[in-house]
């Protein structure tokens, strides 16, 4: 794996040697020749015409690496990892030659470095569920589809593709699974990126993640997710993102440096660029760098280019934003109206419901009114009853002719009470009317359920076998005689009876026949006397079926006038329903309409929004970018300046040692040279 420079998250301990064990190229060294000079190499040999048949020096292996008091980290909050600054350059007069070229104090390469781990002291189990939300938020960030949970705990294989993700991204390692066992790998790989909490986690098992070693797990994993927050969110508190100014701070701390432009490090280092590609042009004698002069003008012309095109991106966007915010303005104000319509509707419908309630209220009443009626004429009813009653007695009283003085007063006194009675009917005609209707359906209907229960009944008897036989019309035997079909004599016809004249057979005929006959007299007398009964009672009938007729004539009136103000009723409160029902479905269309506007707002302006974020990320990237390949082209200018130096002090000892004129003096304007090339 990659020991990566990086500085530490406070709290998190790293070796200051862990960046001299390097195992692949770095991103850093990936994009030294990103700025001008591409393909061109800092370290060039320099025309051969300078070197003067003198041998040349070629820069060892600790001085083109540099020393450990140029990787010094910087102490601010926010640094970038290993990032130079001014006063941790080496420049010459400030330090001596021996300092340049000391080798690092470092472990061997290829060798591991010892590291006194420390006890895991943290909190784990307390703020598990904190760290777990952050390491689901960068999983979700970097577009990893997984989530880890507290409860139930995840797979070895969840905890394994989550992990080995993490640490990819963190140390840009392309680590799959292999064939060891998943805790090995693990504590292995955590090993080597110097774990400070190792002694805890190595003494654990959790090829089987149980809920006790869990905790410890995410500690991990929350330790690798704050080191690549650390190492790319330092450009955060940044305060010019188009000119990559960063915190005061960070200037030249030398008192004895001038204030003007280039004291600003940004803009020094990506001048110090330009410097190195132009060096290897003045050491071959050319003083022309035009060339140079418009990579490099070129170069910072696309850097404001792309901010201002991103600029100008942005108040567009900003300018729909603020049309849009205008139009949802315009749809408040709509959606007032729409409100007030609302409440006016509410306050109509709240009439129409008082008005339902008054007329349910008299039909109320008008029921009420009905069940009084049908009370009176049961009441009627059974004085009618009580009528026929004292009629049919009156009747049979004057057919036997015996009435007396205090009888015929009594009759008197009835047919005054009757009167009374007729005039009582005579207000009660809508109670018959209804009372008579509602009977006579009630018993049309009752008699033909009762026909049918009889018929059943009946049925149900004979099929059953227990239907009682009708009595005998005669005793057994007064009848009986038989017929001699062996003979043609009349006489002899009929044997087992006597038929002649005197005999006891035509005797009991004729008993049978006189008791048939005076039976017949009597009905006939009773149906003569019930017709006269029927003819009175059909005249009082008739009479009162004519005062239920106009009693009918006006519950019917009042029928229509309620059905007429019931209907009126109906056809109002449908209306409003109907009313009602439209602006509901209006209101709704327009809430409908509303809301999906806003949606397509919030989905546009989220878009917009992860726009801007990736733009922001985009110009980040190519900052720290840009920012490295400043220190790498500064660290190399700075081990050319050394280099250049000790080249021009060995050539002047070589000239004065030959005694030759031209180089016995180094040239008058070297000094100033070295002092514009040195950052200290």
């Amino acid at each position: 794996m990659e020991a990566r420079r990086m500085g530490p998250p406070s709290g998190i301990p790293v070796p200051a040697f862990a960046f001299e064990t390097p195992q692949r190229q770095s991103r850093l060294t990936k994009m030294r020749q990103s700025l001008g000079g591409q393909g061109f190499g800092v370290f060039t040999q320099p025309d051969k015409s300078l070197n003067m048949q003198t041998p040349q020096v070629a820069p060892t292996q600790s001085a083109m690496r540099p020393t450990q008091s140029i990787r010094r980290q910087s102490t601010r909050p926010g640094a970038p990892p290993n990032m130079l600054s001014s006063t941790q350059t080496p420049a010459m007069g400030s330090r001596t030659m021996q300092a340049i070229f000391q080798p690092p104090t470092t472990a061997p390469r290829g060798t591991l470095p010892r590291m006194q781990y420390v006890a895991d002291d943290r909190a784990l189990r307390e703020n598990a569920s904190f760290m777990l939300r952050g390491i689901n938020e960068f999983l979700r960030k970097q577009g990893k589809d997984l989530t880890l949970r507290t409860q139930p705990t995840p797979s070895a294989k969840e905890f394994q593709d989550a992990f080995l993700f993490i640490y990819n991204l963190v140390f840009e390692d392309d680590r799959a699974p292999t064939g060891k066992k998943m805790d090995e790998e693990v504590i292995e790989l955590l090993r080597q990126a110097r774990y400070p909490w190792m002694e805890s986690l190595s003494k654990l098992s959790f090829s089987i993640i149980q809920p006790h070693i869990w905790p410890h797990l995410i500690g991990a994993l929350s330790w690798m997710v704050g080191l690549y927050n650390f190492e790319n969110g330092w450009m955060q508190d940044s305060k010019n993102h188009y000119l990559l100014d960063e915190d005061p701070g960070e200037r030249m701390d030398d008192p004895g440096l001038e204030s003007n432009e280039l004291n600003h490090p940004r803009l020094m280092r990506l001048f110090l660029c330009y410097l190195s590609d132009v060096w290897p042009s003045y050491l071959a004698g050319k003083d022309n760098f035009d060339e140079q002069k418009k990579e490099f003008a070129a170069i910072v012309d696309g850097i404001i280019g792309e901010h201002q095109i991103l600029l100008e991106e942005q108040e567009q966007t900003l300018a729909e934003l603020v049309r849009e915010a205008d139009g949802l303005r315009r749809t408040e104000d709509a959606e007032k109206q729409l409100k007030a319509e609302m409440a006016d509707i509410d306050m109509r419908i709240d009439h129409a419901q008082e008005v339902v309630r008054a007329g349910q209220t008299k039909l109320q009443q008008q029921i009420d009114l009905n069940r009084g009626l049908d009370l009176d004429l049961r009441r009627t009813e059974e004085k009618l009853e009580n009528l026929i009653r004292s009629n049919t007695r009156l009747a049979d009283d004057v057919r036997r002719q015996n009435l007396s003085a205090e009888e015929v007063a009594r009759m008197y006194r009835d047919r005054e009470e009757l009167g009374k009675q007729l005039e009582d009917l005579m207000q009660k005609d809508i109670e018959l009317q209804k009372t008579g209707d509602t009977l006579a359906v009630s018993i049309y209907r009752k008699s033909d359920e009762i026909d049918t229960m009889v018929e059943n009944y009946a049925n149900i008897l004979y099929e059953v076998g227990l239907h009682p036989k009708p009595p005998p019309l005669f005793h057994p035997g007064e009848l009986d005689f038989n017929f001699n079909r062996a003979t043609n004599n009349l006489d002899e016809l009929i044997t087992g009876a006597d038929i002649s004249a005197s005999g006891e057979l035509i005797r009991k005929l004729q008993r049978y026949t006189a008791t048939v006959r005076n039976e017949k007299a009597e009905l006939a007398t009773q149906a003569v006397m019930l017709e006269n009964e029927l003819e009175v009672a059909q005249g009082e009938l008739d009479h009162l079926s004519a005062e239920v007729i106009d009693l009918r004539k006006e519950v019917n009136d009042m029928l229509d006038t309620h059905a007429v103000t019931k209907a009126t009723w109906e056809d109002e409160s449908r209306l409003s329903r109907t009313h009602l029902e439209t602006m509901r479905r209006e209101i709704a269309k327009i809430k409908s309409t509303n809301q999906d506007r806003g949606l397509e707002l919030s989905m546009k302006l989220q878009t917009l929004e992860l726009a801007k974020t990736e733009t922001a990320t985009k110009i980040q990237r190519l900052k720290t970018r840009l920012i490295k390949d400043l220190v790498s082209k500064a660290e190399e200018i700075a081990e050319l300046k050394t280099w250049t130096t000790e080249r021009l002090e060995s050539l002047t000892r070589l000239a004065k040692e030959d005694d030759i004129e031209v180089l016995s003096q180094p040239p008058t304007d070297l000094d100033t040279l070295i002092q514009r090339l040195s950052i200290n």
